[in-house]
């Protein structure tokens, strides 16, 4: 079964998923810079990411290097 198909299973968005996986690093990352590794735009990210920390999957800190 491929990646896209469980996660489907999973009522989880393929985005979700790579955003869940930047986080197994211990790299803290600006908005900016998790919207270049997950491939999308820092509106859309935004979106998601307050998604996911409603769905209480991440919570969020500000950083100094975000303007």
């Amino acid at each position: 079964m491929s990646l896209h198909a469980r996660l489907k299973d999973l009522n989880v968005q393929v985005e979700t998923w790579r955003g869940l996986e930047t986080r197994s690093s211990d790299e803290k990352r600006t908005m900016g810079e998790l919207a270049e590794v997950v491939l999308l735009s820092p509106p859309t990210l935004s979106k998601l990411v307050d998604r996911m920390v409603a769905n209480g999957l991440v919570h969020g800190q500000p950083s100094s290097k975000d303007h």
